[in-house]
């Protein structure tokens, strides 16, 4: 996206490796658990198409610790609520829209989880918020497909 002229804010926990992609890409890195659609709103005037990923705990079903499940939760499915609380309101009021949700693949019980719940989050927000201009996407990358490719194909004009 960078790539074709879009501003890009990206995020990760790891200030190096983000800042490797960003110089790699063309976009404004924003390093460590912050308020991003804060940031990207003074950075970049707004917030026209939100692509969040979801992450999941370590783990492989039951044994997954409490505190593992929890961080799974608030990392993967929250973070997707929090932010579409903050910018529906805003994308309704200014005619903008777009939240995309990139959900993991296939994998661990967590991972599934997660990608259960953020498909329905999302789905419940396009239906709830479609006549205000809002739409919800979840992609879930399968085969050979290429994220990237399903993300554009959702923000080309």
């Amino acid at each position: 996206m960078a790539a074709d002229g879009h501003r890009v804010l990206i995020n990760d926990l790891d200030p190096v490796a983000l800042h490797e992609l960003a110089h790699q890409i063309g976009a404004i890195a924003a390093p460590g658990d912050a308020d991003l659609v804060d940031i990207a709103v003074e950075w970049l005037g707004g917030v026209d198409v939100w692509i969040g990923t979801s992450g999941s705990a370590a783990g492989q079903g039951l044994e997954t610790s409490d505190d593992a499940w929890s961080d799974m939760w608030a990392d993967a499915v929250m973070a997707h609520v929090r932010a579409a609380r903050d910018l529906a309101p805003r994308w309704a009021a200014d005619g903008s829209d777009g939240l995309l949700v990139v959900v993991p693949p296939a994998g661990d019980l967590p991972a599934e989880v997660a990608a259960g719940a953020v498909g329905a989050f999302t789905r419940w927000l396009d239906d709830a918020h479609r006549d205000s201009g809002v739409s919800a996407h979840t992609i879930r990358p399968i085969g050979g497909r290429s994220v990237a490719d399903d993300v554009a194909a959702l923000v080309a004009p």
